[in-house]
Parts: C-alpha cells; sequence; structure tokens
C-alpha cells in the first residue's frame, strides 16, 4: 500500500471511532497515538513498501556489550536527580555535532535548561543527558508486564485493529500491548523527572516518538512544544489529523516551525498554536552556491530509502560512471557506514567515482558545490531546491512527502523510459526558492513561559 492511501485509511478509521475528537479520557486514544507511528511503519514493512533498518540490528553478542556499557558509562542520567531547570529539551541527537533543530533556540533560552537525546549515533556529548537507559527499562517493564498480565489490554485496539483486515490481528494487538506498557512507564518517570526539576517549558524534537514526556508535562501544566525536525505534509501520518482532532493525547500545544511554508503543510489538532520562528541552520548563505559543479550529483540516504537509492544506482550505472558521485549518509545511518560502505563498493561499481560522507561535511556544504541532488525525501531535498540545486526526484517509499513539489515542477520525477542523461542534461537552476527563514527570537520569547 502507497504511503498516501494508509495516511488516509488510518485518518478514516480514526474520524468513525471517533479517536482524539474528545478530551475525556480515553484509553484507546492515549494508547493508540503512541502507537500510531509504529503501526504505521509496522503495516508498511508488513506489506513490503518499507523495509526500515532496526537501530539495534548490529548489536548483537560484543557489539551489544560495548553500547550497553558505553550508554550506561556516558547517559548522564544522574544529572537528572540534582538541579532545577526552567527548560527541558529533547533533541535530536547527532553525537558531536550540533541539533540543527533545536540549536537556535538552545542558544536564546540562557542557562537555566538541559537537554536530553537518545543516542542513535553511538556518539556522545558531555553536555547531554542520554535517555537510552529509560527507554531499555521501559521495553524491560513492557516485557514483563505482558508476561504477567497478558490480557488485560487485549480489547482496547480490537475493533480499531479489525478495520485493517490485511494485518496478523494477533501480533499487532500483541505490539500495541507492549507499547501502552512502554508508555506506562516513561510516563511515570518523566512525570517524576519534571517534577522534581521544577521545569517551565519543553521543547520536543520529533515529538510523536516521545509523547509520554509530551503527556506527562502537559498533566502537570507544564506548556509542551514540538520543534520542526524533518518534512512536514499532510502525508506524513504524525502530522495529518483529522479537521475535528484534539490535541490531548496526540501533540504537543505548539509547533513551532522553520518558515511558512511549514505552517501551511500540516494538518495539526485544531487546537495547536503554529509558530513559524525559522532556523537558521537551513538558511542558505547564496553566494556559496553560485558556482556548482554540474558534474557532481549527491545523494541525499534515509534509513527507509538506502536500498531504492541503490538499486537506481545499480540501473544507471553507465551514466553515473561520468560523473563525481557523492553519498551522504543521514545521520542515524551512520552507525552502518561499514555495512553501507561494503554494500556500495561492489565489483560492479568500481568504476564510479564514488565518495561516502558521514561527518567529513555537512549536508549544506556539499549543496553548495553539487549542482544535481537525488533522492526520494528529506528536509535536504528542500535545503537544495533552496540553494539552486537541480533535483531529481526516484520513486520509493514517501514519494508522497513531495507531492506539492512535484505537482509545482520544483523538481523532476525521474523517467524510466527517457536516458538518465538527458534528464540531468536538461536541468534548470531553481532560484528564489524560500522553505527556511531565519530564526527570530522576538518571536521565541513570545511564546516562552518567563514567569
Amino acid at each position: 500500500m502507497e504511503i498516501k492511501k494508509l495516511v488516509l485509511k488510518i485518518k478514516k478509521e480514526e474520524l468513525s471511532l471517533g479517536i482524539f475528537e474528545s478530551n475525556l479520557e480515553s484509553k484507546l486514544d492515549k494508547y493508540w497515538a503512541n502507537f500510531r507511528i509504529k503501526f504505521f511503519y509496522d503495516y508498511l514493512k508488513h506489506v513490503g513498501t518499507l523495509t526500515p533498518k532496526s537501530e539495534f540490528e548490529n548489536l548483537g553478542g560484543w557489539n551489544l556489550f560495548k553500547y550497553l556499557f558505553h550508554i550506561i558509562f556516558n547517559s548522564s542520567l544522574i544529572r537528572l536527580l540534582f538541579g532545577k531547570y526552567d527548560y527541558l529539551i529533547l533533541g535530536s541527537s547527532r553525537g558531536k555535532l550540533v541539533d540543527p533543530y533545536s540549536d537556535d533556540i538552545s542558544r536564546s533560552l540562557g542557562k537555566s535548561q538541559i537537554t536530553l537525546a537518545q543516542s542513535n549515533t553511538r556518539d556522545y556529548y558531555k553536555k547531554v543527558v542520554y535517555i537510552d537507559m529509560i527507554k531499555i527499562f521501559a521495553k524491560i517493564y513492557a516485557q514483563l508486564a505482558c508476561i504477567l498480565k497478558p490480557s488485560s489490554r487485549r480489547k482496547i485496539p480490537q475493533e480499531l485493529f479489525a478495520r485493517f483486515d490485511d494485518i496478523p490481528q494477533e501480533k499487532f494487538v500483541a505490539k500495541f500491548i507492549k507499547s501502552s506498557y512502554e508508555f506506562d512507564f516513561m510516563y511515570k518517570m518523566y512525570s517524576c523527572i519534571l517534577r522534581r526539576m521544577k521545569v517551565k517549558q519543553v521543547f520536543v524534537v520529533v515529538g510523536y516518538y516521545n509523547l509520554p514526556l509530551i503527556i506527562a508535562a502537559r498533566n502537570l501544566g507544564i506548556k509542551t512544544t514540538e520543534i520542526q525536525h524533518g518534512v512536514v505534509t499532510p502525508y506524513h501520518i504524525s502530522y495529518s489529523f483529522n479537521e475535528g482532532a484534539l490535541k490531548k493525547y496526540c501533540f504537543a500545544d505548539n509547533l513551532f516551525t522553520m518558515g511558512e511554508y511549514w505552517g501551511r503543510a500540516c494538518l495539526l489538532p485544531r487546537d495547536v498554536v503554529v509558530n513559524n520562528v525559522g532556523n537558521n541552520y537551513f538558511v542558505c548563505d547564496k553566494a556559496k552556491s553560485i558556482n556548482k559543479d554540474n558534474r557532481k550529483i549527491l545523494f541525499i540516504s534515509q534509513t527507509t530509502i538506502f536500498e531504492h537509492i541503490v538499486e537506481f544506482i545499480n540501473v544507471n550505472l553507465d551514466t553515473l560512471s561520468e560523473y563525481e558521485l557523492i553519498f551522504k549518509l543521514h545521520p542515524n545511518e551512520f552507525s552502518r557506514k561499514e555495512y553501507i560502505v561494503n554494500t556500495l563498493m561492489t565489483s560492479e561499481w568500481s568504476g564510479l567515482n564514488l565518495t561516502v560522507v558521514t561527518t567529513q561535511n555537512t549536508l549544506s556544504e556539499l549543496q553548495d558545490f553539487c549542482a544535481i541532488q537525488i533522492g526520494i525525501y528529506s528536509t535536504g531535498i528542500f535545503e537544495g531546491l533552496q540553494k539552486g540545486c537541480f533535483t531529481l526526484i526516484i520513486p520509493g517509499p514517501g514519494i508522497s512527502y513531495l507531492e506539492d513539489l512535484i505537482k509545482r515542477q520544483l523538481v523532476r520525477f525521474y523517467d524510466d523510459k527517457v536516458e538518465l542523461s538527458t534528464q540531468l542534461n536538461s536541468f534548470q537552476k531553481n532560484i528564489g526558492m524560500r522553505f527556511f527563514e531565519k530564526f527570530s527570537v522576538s518571536k521565541l520569547n513570545r511564546m516562552v513561559v518567563n514567569d
């Protein structure tokens, strides 16, 4: 099933059951909101649309031991037991790199703040508290709860799941129950942490994976804000709700966007306030983007589309051998670099001039000198457009995220019936596109709790 069709199907069934449309207590609304994104990806895996890689897929034996040792040693969880902070930021883990989504906000909030993250990159920064152990304990608790109380929550999702007759019901119900117990554990942990630190406001990057924190804060009367971290569209399941939906269990109080474009591109619960505060990291320096090399192609990877890009390259080896190829990995792929390099450096690809990039250059730096970018979906696609890159979109999951760009002909959709060389040689620069705006401290200050 296409991503767009699944999003519309989910919203249709939510509407028929009145999910998210009441401020009354509802176990289905609460636990479904937390499970919604997991259901979305598991469903797409089940039907073969996606083959997402687990962040722990390579953590067997010695690697698992090393991961646990490093996260215990570097987590700094002890900091949650001491001190008081006005602001808590749950950011996007970039190891020792700056989190591009929360950095402007963090710099403007002052010293009374604490930053949390999950160590997705297997790299650590001493100023960040890593919450991996909280999530690990939540999984252990959930596993035990499922053993001790195997049938106590089975009825909660059954009416909803019965409307998806192409999934293994028992398997998905079991995942839902486990997710609900993980939610309960993390909700209680975050409630204790927020109460003890006397936090006044919570900022979250990737809110849909951190709803226990958002709901815990809300129930303590703490203002919550999600910081835009990627592509926001009507077909991203976590930014697409029915017209009558309310934020109670499924979203933060506010969404901070990187530009006006994004506020118009999402369908949020009706009581969520959208504020365009901007983002300096993604605002391009046009002077640096003037002299691009027409023989350099930048591939923008993601964990769920890596295989699709590889397939595209395999089909077009002859044409691509005439270009310098730069394969930029997503931060969540950094830990898999060795596997990815081994996959890419096959004998069939020996004639390619290919470089795999992790932290050597930022995506923005690469877009300054690459005239062509190729991908499926990413915030980076929009970055490149704003920098004047010709953009070729190849078929794959998530293509509906770029539906607006394709309709407006701001990008070119790959046509396998036309020679790739013809498509690459006929590009035109995109001038004047603006998706990201400068960060506004004044707008932030109007939304920050100071008393």
